[in-house]
């Protein structure tokens, strides 16, 4: 999903419903790391298409392994404590059924298997955790696009605890948007729907309005209008011809 804005400015031909366009990115998404750490790989470039779940770049993966493997250890351990705690329970409660333990001793028990269980819970939601910082060391692209700036190299130290660095900029491919600037007398633009003729190098892309400028006297707005070029990169300040067919 590809945006672009159009520009537009009053065009001389016989038509009133002709204008000139010079075209522009309208939607851009920043992407940066979601965890932090030292640059390993940087897999694309500016201009480069990518396709949703695509890799992007990778943050060193060492420390955020260690942390899983360390969580999984304290997982196993923290299971170990709990199954002794519930054999050790089972058999405290035998003997109170048969007389030869005191409420005392059994709540005690019951108290040892309830801290036991929540250590073994606690270190099952720190490994998933863990495994999930370990799984966000990797940048992907959200969907399918074109990527328009790159501003990550390798070696680069990143650091999330107070303002996410952009690491890189992709717009959406395919859908395009002309922000229209018409002259008063191009009421017909007014209304939501309309439909409009978008020419970019020779080829035509069909359009149709979004956004009505407004009216009531008061100064002219943008209208916008939505058009789709599929697998086009039309970059910015590339000029177009937009009007309304007969």
């Amino acid at each position: 999903m590809l945006a672009a804005c159009l520009v537009l400015f009053p065009f001389s031909a016989a038509w009133a419903d002709t204008w000139t366009a010079i075209t522009d990115w309208a939607q851009r998404l920043e992407l940066g790391p979601l965890v932090g750490g030292t640059v390993s790989a940087a897999y694309v470039e500016t201009g480069d298409r990518v396709t949703a779940g695509m890799e992007l770049m990778q943050i060193d993966q060492t420390p955020y392994l260690h942390r899983v493997r360390a969580s999984e250890a304290r997982v196993e351990s923290t299971r170990v404590d709990f199954e002794s705690s519930r054999q050790h329970h089972d058999r405290q409660t035998e003997l109170f059924d048969i007389g030869s333990l005191s409420t005392v001793q059994l709540e005690e028990s019951s108290y040892a298997l309830v801290k036991a269980e929540s250590a073994y819970d606690l270190a099952k939601a720190e490994l998933e955790l863990a495994r999930y910082d370990l799984d966000k060391t990797t940048t992907r692209a959200p969907f399918d696009g074109w990527v328009i700036d790159k501003r990550v190299f390798v070696g680069q130290s990143l650091s999330t605890s107070q303002i996410v660095p952009v690491s890189y900029v992709v717009a959406p491919a395919g859908e395009y948007i002309a922000i229209i600037s018409p002259p008063p007398e191009t009421a017909m633009l007014a209304t939501v729907g309309t439909r409009v003729e978008i020419e970019i190098h020779g080829e035509i892309f069909a359009g149709k309005v979004t956004l009505p400028r407004a009216s009531g006297g008061r100064e002219p707005e943008q209208v916008t209008a939505r058009f789709v070029a599929e697998d086009k990169l039309i970059y910015p300040g590339t000029r177009a011809t937009v009007r309304i067919p007969r």
